[in-house]
């Protein structure tokens, strides 16, 4: 990231160096902890705490770590159209470090889902057929991301 847009955001002298007719820029003034919005209706409201996001200040999921936290990874299909005819686990169930293996056949309920027509699968199960580059066809739960990340259990589609 270029060093001038992070000190186009915070003045690098102090306040009190400052000449007495400076005033913050909008950008400064927005982001300070002291910016009241107008709260009304059609007026821009900055998003909360978008700049120390934007600069990876910010604490992210990814970020959070807990003793004894399992890490998952989803298996994705590498084809476009694809009819999934079997999808093993058993060599990733096998792997030391390996704690459970979801697919479709996990999930309790109903899994489909959509905002207008809940017509989109959460994971497509043996014998469907993939949408698209990147369907869910499992997760993997493991100690670490590393393992989980081993390669995916096998599957065989056309």
């Amino acid at each position: 990231m270029p060093s001038d847009l992070i000190c186009a955001a915070a003045p690098v002298t102090s306040r009190s160096s400052l000449p007495s007719n400076w005033r913050p820029s909008i950008f400064e003034r927005i982001w300070s902890s002291d910016y009241q919005t107008p709260g009304k209706v059609g007026s821009s409201q900055p998003k909360y705490d978008a700049y120390n996001k934007a600069i990876g200040n910010s604490e992210f999921m990814d970020d959070i770590r807990i003793n004894g936290m399992l890490r998952a990874v989803l298996v994705f299909s590498d084809h476009p159209r694809a009819k999934v005819l079997k999808i093993d686990c058993s060599a990733a169930k096998r792997l030391e470090g390996v704690v459970r293996v979801f697919t479709a056949k996990d999930i309790p309920g109903e899994r489909f889902i959509g905002v207008i027509h809940q017509d989109w699968p959460v994971m497509i199960a043996e014998g469907e057929t993939t949408r698209y580059i990147g369907d869910v066809l499992a997760g993997v739960v493991a100690e670490t991301e590393k393992i989980a990340r081993r390669p995916p259990p096998p599957y065989s589609g056309l």
